[in-house]
């Protein structure tokens, strides 16, 4: 049997799909793409990626590291894939053989041990950080997998799954108010702080003030409004988004505006059919498995019943029914920066979601390209030498993770 089982013809992405497409595969029906790349404010340039398929791990009831429930991905520098598995209570790591090197954590009362982890975080050298909401805690492991030390949170804020490692022991991300239960919802900005852990204490020290929309009013439910995206760079800088139009901030290490890249490329007015989609998205996306997951990770315990459960999703989908929409729908998707510093700029599709063109741009503001979702989707999660993860879940809803190298661009 190979290391690496094949992918199934039913598999599809729980993230972002991907298709993958050998160079020349493709017939551009006579579109022409620019002629070279460079300035933010020219044409589309198209790309030709070519990946190979290196494998996929995850699969098959009976190993190890097979996947339930994947909330966090990452690569460390020798290429080992790390993921989260909140279902299973503990950290699967995988060498570039496709091979279980070990698995990290239990479910348990135990210093090493999880009862409701809901984010990790992985250094370069392997270094492994992972936030239980149930102990209230960040866990650190050594790049063998050895439990070094635990953190408690105390009121105030806490970094979550949005923030993003900048450096040894530092992240950079907005408060995750479900984690913490006490965030105000008064700020007229999006507050984004520098998290340092010092003397077994979490350290939040304000960063910079991302922009926020107005509040709805009186709680109104209404979609496509701006999210904020960070990336974070090798040198401690950061990429972040946080408006409707296409600007992507560079932030210095102190947290200061160094540069803002601007494409001229217009925001989609919101359709019907852009409605339609974004309420079956929503529709989709609340299921009694994502409740109760959602359940679990809240800092303190609820018991709810089948009725509450089936009542929740009816209460849920009665909203989704009135919501409301911005008049716009935002550029930018997501935003991802690879282990060359390239920014990718997720661009929204037509319809909000998330099948549009992908941007690649360096923190100085040159332009590389523009890569097709057909030829190549942004993946779950960057690594060294050109690897990337997908995160796929097939009909029967069993999780694996899809991997391959970039060849070229």
């Amino acid at each position: 049997m190979p290391v690496f089982p094949p992918a199934t013809a039913t598999a599809r992405s729980w993230a972002l799909a991907v298709t993958l497409l050998s160079a020349g595969a493709c017939d551009r029906s006579g579109e022409q793409p620019g002629t070279h790349p460079g300035a933010l404010d020219g044409e589309d340039f198209f790309l030709a990626p070519v990946v190979d398929t290196v494998g996929r791990v995850g699969a098959g009831a009976t190993d190890e590291g097979y996947l339930v429930q994947v909330v966090s991905v990452a690569f460390d520098a020798s290429g080992n894939l790390h993921a989260l598995d909140a279902d299973r209570h503990q950290v699967a790591i995988w060498n570039r053989r496709g091979e279980v090197l070990r698995i990290v954590g239990t479910h348990g009362e135990g210093p090493a041990d999880f009862r409701r982890p809901v984010a990790a975080f992985v250094f370069r050298d392997g270094t492994l950080a992972v936030y239980d909401t149930s102990q209230r805690s960040f866990k650190f492991f050594d790049s063998e997998g050895r439990f070094r030390r635990g953190v408690r949170t105390s009121p105030g804020p806490v970094p979550g799954r949005a923030a993003v490692a900048v450096g040894d022991g530092l992240w950079v991300g907005p408060d995750e108010p479900w984690m913490t239960a006490g965030s105000s919802d008064e700020e007229t900005t999006r507050p984004v702080f520098a998290y340092s852990f010092v003397e077994d204490t979490v350290r939040a020290e304000p960063f910079f003030d991302a922009w926020r929309p107005e509040p709805e009013p009186d709680g109104e439910f209404r979609g496509f409004g701006p999210m904020l995206r960070l990336g974070g760079l090798s040198d401690g800088r950061v990429a972040l988004v946080d408006s409707v139009g296409y600007r992507v901030k560079v932030l210095s290490r102190e947290g200061l505006v160094e540069r803002i890249l601007e494409r001229p490329i217009d925001p989609f007015p919101v359709s019907a059919e852009a409605m339609e989609a974004e309420r079956e998205r929503r529709r989709a996306g609340m299921t009694e498995r994502r409740i109760l997951r959602t359940v679990a990770d809240l800092p303190f315990r609820i018991r709810l019943s089948e009725a509450d459960v089936s009542g929740l999703i009816g209460s849920y989908h009665a909203d989704v029914a009135e919501m409301q929409f911005h008049a716009q729908i935002p550029v930018i998707y997501r935003l991802a920066v690879d282990w060359e510093d390239r920014i990718w700029v997720l661009r929204t599709d037509s319809t909000g979601g998330d099948q549009g063109l992908a941007d690649l741009l360096t923190p100085n503001g040159e332009y590389l390209g523009t890569v097709r979702f057909e030829d190549l989707a942004l993946p779950t999660a960057f690594g060294p030498d050109g690897l990337m993860a997908y995160v796929q879940t097939d009909e029967l809803g069993v999780q694996t993770i899809l991997v391959v190298k970039l060849i070229s661009l």
